[in-house]
């Protein structure tokens, strides 16, 4: 994935972009060298801070509808439209175009893809549908008219890729087809897992299966 991502970018090896705080970034993290800085917002620096220990000449702060210089390119700090951690911004490389939208416009998908046209569309959109309305429960009672303004800004930067930490890339005509489908998800009921009876059941499927094998 860092290397598509340093395709798209034209990035050199040293360039480092985290978005968000969690234990998803733990690969990211561990793949840049410990002395590189860290854009973030000041939650996603106190998180550090309090796990790590990260110490503050490492952090880089900026906040949504801020732009951050780095010489090359200018990028611009967003919130994204759905997200799952305060700590979380999205970025949007005006030189490239491409907008990395952290959790926003994930999908869960039955095989390896490095595009969204990689995955059999109808599998594409039930993987969306079911990752964005898991992932991020309160969209459930969020104010549709606000996300669909901050859908409508990000289709305003003309994005030439949109790349997800839990998606392939979208590009081109896939664009406005992410943002209809995340608009559309806004005020769907949460989609809830199995409660314990019902993980029992699957567990004792797969054990059974595994026997019958």
């Amino acid at each position: 994935m860092l290397r598509l991502l340093r395709r798209e970018l034209r990035l050199k090896l040293g360039d480092s972009l985290l978005e968000r705080f969690d234990a998803c970034e733990l690969g990211f993290r561990r793949a840049f060298s410990r002395t590189r800085r860290q854009l973030r917002p000041i939650i996603g620096f106190a998180r550090l801070e309090t796990s790590f220990h990260m110490r503050p000449e490492r952090v880089f702060l900026a906040n949504p509808g801020q732009q951050v210089d780095l010489g090359d390119r200018v990028l611009g700090v967003l919130r994204p439209p759905v997200f799952d951690s305060p700590a979380t911004s999205g970025l949007f490389d005006g030189r490239s175009g491409v907008l990395f939208s952290a959790d926003a416009f994930g999908a869960f998908i039955p095989q390896l893809g490095e595009d969204v046209g990689d995955i059999p569309s109808t599998a594409y959109a039930d993987g969306f549908a079911v990752f964005n309305r898991g992932n991020h429960p309160f969209s459930a009672w969020a104010d549709k008219a606000k996300v669909d303004l901050v859908l409508s800004q990000i289709e305003k930067l003309q994005p030439t890729v949109i790349a997800s930490c839990h998606s392939p890339m979208a590009r081109a005509d896939q664009i406005p087809k992410h943002l209809r489908h995340l608009s559309d998800l806004i005020g769907m009921e949460p989609l809830l897992g199995p409660d314990q009876a019902a993980f029992e059941a699957i567990l004792a499927s797969m054990t059974a299966g595994v026997h019958a094998g």
